[in-house]
């Protein structure tokens, strides 16, 4: 039997604990069990879309049967409607999700599925609850020792596990870095296995990992009967309910939270664009409630207080993240099988003070399936409504069609600044009221983006969308160049030897800032600044005069 400890529970891994910079919380409470009994279950992880029983061979490991209230999970997620929007939100995103779980990213780590194993009796929270995983780490500057709780650790052991190379770290409670008995074993393309338990020996982890077998990097290993020390199957999550768990609600941009086989509605605070509500319904197969308790080992962090209140007569178990010292809850994740058998998932984050419990539970039970109509309008109208249009709180600056209609906008700082990986256009370096968007709004509810810094100064910036047709996995959609300037210009022009196109700078309303964007499209080899020459990037005063050139 593995040894268990009473009291606070602290987990700090590479991968398995990790503060990541998409979540934004702050971490550090004790664990409050949960006084409810975990659900019967076999020994056998659950996740969606794999084999039946009947089609693996004899002996190998089938999946979970992990007692739950509530319908059977469901094969696939449904569309739904939220009956009570929570108070002070907006409506700001719907539709399915468009998000692939991390795996093995040096800077963030890996969305690991995995599955709880616990003493008959005892839940996904008991202290002697085992957590076994897979993960990526080839990704990762440190390799596979990077994956290891024990990373850079004096204390981490490596060694051969049946042929394969394998690393445990002891549980450290003293020191900068404190964690439970880790072990991970290299499976091979990229896939390691891990298992996580309080005070853990080396040889209890490896007679546990030799019974996990990993089922690819998306769904929760299988694990085959017998486990030593009694333990059974409390629940499993998929990598997709992983990465949902710390679900954001991105404004001004096509990304949704959760994978393609999950639905989303997201809300953004009235006051605060950084408290946002996320409700997801993923497969039911994708994962069980009963589980969510090992995320306190995983992407929540070290430590979680988790709740089971009763939603629509059925359980649903809530973690929340409280912020030290003054105890107020930042973040609270809800999951519960929803009527129909979708796991269904509910996401509040705060930089102050997450949505009470009260309100969440009442959103959760509020969530009812729809069919694809009712769905489509709810889609419809987190985009604004129908046409094309400025985004809430932007500018218009200019449209036109160009691969389909397109509208380019300006937006506050701080709805630029939630869409991570685009630089804003805009010169200089104080804060304008109003920064260019570089993504273009498309009629199709789709945003394209000019990633490419090519340009930047005191007073002109210029950024690139290279024509995605001629790049593997590109966009498709046309090149074209986004440029501001608070210089009084009034066209920008483009001068190369195979043509040239010119557009007006459009003055944008409350700034300095004027913007154009021009489409370049088949005048290639653009030469470089050439000041007092008609080549490369322009800025033209009214009498069509050379202001200056742009590098």
């Amino acid at each position: 039997m593995l040894r268990g400890t009473e009291g606070t529970v602290v987990v700090g891994s590479a991968t398995g604990a990790r503060s990541r910079v998409r979540c934004g919380v702050a971490i550090g409470i004790a664990l409050a069990l949960s006084t409810a009994a975990a659900a019967c279950g076999s020994s056998a992880s659950s996740g969606s879309g794999g084999p039946s029983p009947s089609s693996r061979p004899a002996g190998g490991p089938g999946p979970a049967t992990v007692t739950t209230s509530g319908p059977a999970p469901s094969t696939h997620s449904s569309p739904f409607v939220v009956g009570h929007e929570p108070a002070g939100y907006l409506l700001a995103a719907a539709g399915q999700g468009n998000q692939e779980p991390l795996w093995g990213s040096d800077s963030f780590g890996t969305d690991e599925p995995f599955v709880v194993l616990a003493p008959a009796s005892e839940a996904a929270s008991s202290p002697r609850a085992v957590i076994v995983a897979v993960t990526g780490f080839e990704g990762y500057q440190g390799g596979l020792g990077q994956a290891s709780a024990g990373y850079n650790s004096a204390h981490l052991e490596s060694f051969s596990l049946d042929g394969t190379p394998a690393l445990y770290s002891p549980e450290v409670t003293d020191g900068r870095q404190r964690h439970h008995a880790d072990l991970v074993v290299d499976r091979g393309s990229d896939l390691a296995v891990r298992v996580n338990a309080v005070g853990a020996s080396r040889d209890q982890l490896v007679a546990i990992a030799r019974h996990v077998h990993p089922q690819g990097r998306d769904r929760a290993p299988a694990v085959d009967a017998g486990v030593p020390g009694g333990l059974r199957v409390v629940g499993s999550l998929d990598a997709g309910p992983v990465a949902a768990a710390l679900a954001g609600v991105p404004l001004n941009t096509s990304e949704i939270a959760g994978t393609a086989a999950a639905h989303t509605v997201g809300f953004v605070g009235r006051a605060s664009t950084s408290d946002t509500f996320a409700v997801l319904t993923f497969p039911g197969r994708a994962g069980d409630p009963a589980a969510l308790p090992g995320l306190g080992r995983s992407s929540w962090g070290p430590s979680v207080g988790i709740v089971e209140p009763r939603v629509a007569g059925r359980t649903a178990v809530v973690l929340e993240k409280r912020q030290a010292p003054a105890g107020q809850a930042t973040a609270r994740l809800l999951a519960m099988r929803a009527a129909d058998g979708d796991l269904l998932m509910v996401v509040a984050r705060s930089a102050s003070a997450a949505p009470s419990l009260d309100e969440i539970v009442r959103v959760a039970a509020s969530v009812t399936p729809t069919d694809d109509a009712t769905w489509r309008q709810l889609v419809l109208r987190a985009r604004g409504g129908p046409g094309l249009h400025a985004d809430p709180g932007a500018l218009e600056i200019q449209r036109g069609s160009v691969d389909g209609d397109w509208l380019l906008q300006a937006l506050p700082p701080d709805k630029l600044s939630l869409r991570p990986g685009v630089p804003p256009v805009g010169p200089g370096s104080a804060v304008p009221a109003f920064e260019i968007d570089p993504c273009l709004k498309r009629a199709n509810g789709q945003r394209v983006c000019a990633h490419d810094l090519a340009a930047g100064g005191p007073t002109s910036t210029v950024n690139q969308h290279n024509n995605g047709r001629s790049q593997a996995g590109g966009d498709g959609f046309v090149r074209f160049i986004v440029v501001s300037t608070t210089l009084p210009a009034a066209t920008v022009s483009y001068t190369s030897p195979a043509g040239r196109t010119t557009a007006p700078l459009v003055p944008v309303a409350g700034t300095s800032l004027r913007a154009a964007i021009l489409f370049p499209n088949g005048l290639e080899g653009l030469p470089p600044c050439q000041p007092g020459s008609d080549a490369g990037l322009q800025l033209l005063d009214a009498a069509g005069r050379q202001i200056t050139c742009l590098p």
